[in-house]
């Protein structure tokens, strides 16, 4: 299930063009490498893994501004 996830990302041209790092639990974990990006119609998707090894896919929702992940197993 989606929940929504406080991302940071990299902005260069525009914004959520890479994200950097997840904030998980209270903890921020940085990404450690961007395995998959694609847009969908309404929204961006990464298939991330974190510093710890978890892997998440990660939507952007830029009309909305908003983050939403979850967990890959």
């Amino acid at each position: 299930m989606e929940q929504p996830l406080n991302v940071g990302c990299y902005s260069g041209g525009r914004y959520g063009e890479r994200p950097q790092w997840v904030e998980l639990e209270g903890r921020r974990l940085a990404v450690s490498r961007i395995n998959r990006q694609y847009r969908q119609e309404e929204r961006l998707v990464f298939d991330v893994t974190l510093e710890d090894k978890q892997r998440l896919i990660l939507y952007y929702y830029p009309h909305r501004d908003t983050w939403l992940g979850v967990s890959k197993k």
